[in-house]
């Protein structure tokens, strides 16, 4: 099997950054998005969960893989094979990661912004990122090499409490460090969101008049420098930090955008994250309930429009979350 050209530039940095010692080709087994040598790799690769070791063993026991000549214990990839991750962790606890991306196109172009994001987010010291150690473009990739991170993807059930102690104050504070201003709601959701809900099934009488209040109102809302995809993948839960990973999408906008993200991710269980992200949204309105309220309910709107099939969960974590 023909290695794919992204599997091609993980050899290909290997061989020019240890040109003395070329790593053999060795069997990776293969189970979406994981390449792995190594099979336990639980506590040393992020990401990498129980169930993923059991596939991955299914894997090998099938010979469903490849092989590639890499020291790297295990690879991550999109399935759209236009960025990788490989995993090097050591004896330490430590470790290194090599994140390789297609130069060209929304992804190269997403990565670049990436890079230059991490290093304002660094001068900010805001949030708990892992540290780069270089990076670079060669051919048609970008390579970026960096610690690596011991820790687990983020379990709502689980990490919920977590989220709000550790992970949300982060985002607060890179809020208030890169500046907060202030614009109107409709500035940042579509006025004609009470318009395209009418012809929705199951659209609440009491939401519809919030909805209607909120852009009647059009509050002043907070905007700052969000990371743009709050979402489990992106959280990682360390032994001493709590990491927000993946700042390629990341943009300039309502905080609000940024915030119920995460909750309404799963809303019939994230009760708890959205009463903090309510708390957080109504001090940066200066304390103002109803601002928050209307950003809720704009964000609960553009939600219900993009899936109309979840009008009603969405709706019910709008009455759990709503301040009056």
């Amino acid at each position: 099997m023909t290695p794919h050209p992204i599997i091609k530039a993980l050899e290909e940095y290997e061989a020019a950054a240890n040109a003395a010692a070329v790593a053999a080709p060795s069997f990776f087994a293969w189970r979406e998005p994981w390449l792995a040598r190594q099979l336990w790799l639980q506590g040393c690769v992020p990401g990498y969960s129980h169930a993923d070791f059991l596939r991955n063993v299914l894997s090998r026991l099938s010979c469903r893989g490849q092989k590639i000549a890499s020291r790297a214990a295990a690879v991550q990839l999109k399935h759209d094979m236009t960025r990788l991750r490989a995993f090097y962790p050591d004896k330490a606890g430590g470790g290194y990661c090599v994140k390789i991306v297609q130069a060209d196109g929304v992804t190269g172009s997403r990565m670049r912004e990436e890079l230059k994001l991490r290093g304002r987010l660094a001068a900010l010291g805001t949030v708990t990122i892992p540290a780069m150690r270089e990076t670079f473009e060669r051919g048609n990739y970008i390579y970026l090499i960096e610690d690596i991170i011991i820790g687990r993807r983020f379990d709502f059930r689980r990490d919920a409490d977590d989220y709000i102690a550790r992970g949300l104050p982060q985002m607060v504070a890179t809020y208030n460090k890169a500046g907060i201003t202030f614009e109107p709601l409709s500035a940042h959701f579509d006025a004609a969101l009470p318009a395209r809900l009418s012809g929705i099934k199951n659209m609440a009488p009491d939401f519809v008049a919030a909805l209607d209040a909120a852009f009647a109102h059009n509050p002043a809302v907070p905007v700052s420098l969000c990371h743009g995809d709050l979402l489990p993948s992106n959280l990682c839960i360390g032994k001493d930090a709590f990491y927000l990973l993946d700042w390629d999408r990341s943009f300039t906008g309502a905080i609000a955008r940024d915030l119920l993200r995460l909750p309404m991710k799963y809303p019939a269980q994230g009760g708890r994250v959205g009463a903090a992200v309510m708390a957080v949204l109504r001090a940066a309105s200066g304390g103002d309930a109803a601002a928050a309220d209307a950003q809720l309910a704009a964000y609960v709107a553009q939600r219900i429009a993009d899936a109309p099939e979840k009008a009603l969960i969405y709706q019910s974590f709008w009455r759990g979350c709503r301040l009056a």
